[in-house]
């Protein structure tokens, strides 16, 4: 049980790192979303497997 609760707390971490990155890379491009933060937060908690 602790395997799997790691295992799907790296993969929570490894979209937000993802989707941070994908957010800098705009950045830095001049695009910037129109989304907050909690938004953002939202959408990655919805694509995340549930428990």
């Amino acid at each position: 049980m602790l395997r799997h609760e790691k295992a799907q707390q790296a993969e929570k971490l490894a979209i937000l790192r993802r989707e941070i990155s994908i957010g800098a890379e705009a950045a830095n491009a001049g695009r910037f979303s129109k989304k907050s933060v909690s938004d953002i937060l939202d959408e990655v908690m919805l694509e995340s497997p549930k428990r």
